[in-house]
């Protein structure tokens, strides 16, 4: 059994990781209610599975390289056609690169934008640029 450990000890490290990684909210709707009944911001991820960059945002929200302690995490699919109107209908984003990354106001009022490929330090600029325009408001 010790000879085991040494083997045992990064996958219950990366279980770990996984375990505290924040659960999305899939209805902007209802992200908006959550966000404003506990005060948070928003951090809304338009996106698609088969997009890598949106599968990389979604590896460092897990691992937590990106940290959402005070967000809300939306991940909504932009091959929904609902989901697709509700997101232009609240928010604007310049570009064409996924994923779209939108920080917003627990009431849904758009902070920062970013859109494509980002490191977590871009991630989480976009984070703490949001939370510095919410307090001058």
């Amino acid at each position: 059994m010790r000879a085991l450990i040494p083997y045992l000890a990064p996958v219950f490290l990366a279980v770990q990781a996984f375990a505290d990684a924040p659960a999305p909210v899939h209805s902007l709707p209802e992200a908006i209610a959550k966000a404003k009944a506990e005060n948070k911001l928003l951090f809304v991820q338009f996106g698609r599975v088969a997009c890598g960059n949106c599968q990389t945002l979604k590896g460092y929200l897990k691992s937590g390289t990106v940290k959402l302690d005070e967000c809300i995490y939306v991940d909504l699919n932009c091959d929904d056609p609902a989901t697709n109107s509700a997101f232009a209908r609240q928010f604007t984003v310049t570009g064409n690169v996924l994923p779209f990354v939108v920080v917003a106001s627990p009431e849904g009022r758009q902070l920062a934008e970013r859109t494509g490929f980002g490191k977590p330090g871009d991630f989480n600029a976009l984070i703490q640029k949001a939370g510095k325009s919410l307090e001058k408001r």
